[in-house]
């Protein structure tokens, strides 16, 4: 008896499927160009039509600004125009005042043009007083002014600073002095003394009571003037 083995069944290969083509993206426009131009168009007249507008509204937002810039100009000038007026209506109000201290200025300028070579003794005595140091007791003083002194010599105020000082006269000092050192001392003091120079020691003699002396001294041209004038502060000598 033959016995038959079964074959084993060989399965089969599977067979390979085909590889698909790759696809192309192929786009065509199909439109025609009437269409194409006329999108375009519509396009380019979307971008002009929106430019447009924005310029229109920067134009109208700056002729705002303009506006409201000269609106507040106009007010500020307004106010500046009531103010000035309402200045000027109150100056009105002080206008005797103000002619008042313009025809005072005008008087005072003539009178320093008058008085200009006018020489005021009692300023001068009381000086020459006021001079004298302890132990010094004035007890005359007398003056001689030169001719047309009062009328020859510059105004001291309108005199040049640097301008040499004029002797318009002489005046004599008499008094009495404890001893000639009190004299030689107030012949120091006058020296100092503005508007007169060169004092000089005329006459000495000594009494029972003390020293009699006289000093002459050249009146300048600095004592001159003084009222209505602006007074000569200048120092004499060495910031005294």
């Amino acid at each position: 008896m033959t016995t038959t083995m079964p074959i084993p069944a060989v399965p089969a290969a599977p067979v390979p499927a085909l590889a698909r083509p790759a696809l192309l993206a192929v786009g065509v426009n199909l439109l025609p160009p009437e269409i194409t131009a006329v999108r375009h168009v519509r396009k380019v007249r979307r971008l002009v039509v929106v430019s447009l507008a924005g310029f229109t509204v920067l134009m109208l937002a700056w002729y705002g600004l303009a506006t409201f810039q000269t609106s507040v100009a106009r007010d500020e000038l307004t106010a500046a125009e009531d103010e000035a007026h309402s200045l000027l209506q109150q100056h009105k109000k002080y206008n005797d005042l103000t002619n008042a201290q313009t025809q005072s200025s005008a008087i005072s300028a003539q009178l320093a043009g008058l008085l200009a070579t006018d020489l005021r003794w009692s300023e001068l005595v009381r000086t020459l007083h006021a001079a004298a140091p302890a132990g010094v007791d004035v007890e005359s003083v007398s003056s001689v002014l030169a001719e047309g002194a009062g009328t020859t010599v510059a105004d001291p105020a309108s005199r040049a600073k640097d301008a040499p000082r004029v002797t318009i006269g002489t005046i004599t000092v008499s008094g009495i002095a404890a001893s000639k050192s009190d004299v030689a001392a107030y012949l120091d003091a006058l020296d100092k003394v503005a508007r007169v120079a060169n004092p000089l020691v005329a006459d000495v003699m000594e009494q029972g009571r003390g020293v009699q002396f006289t000093v002459r001294l050249d009146i300048t041209s600095d004592a001159l003037g003084g009222r209505y004038t602006q007074p000569n502060t200048e120092p004499k000598k060495d910031g005294n």
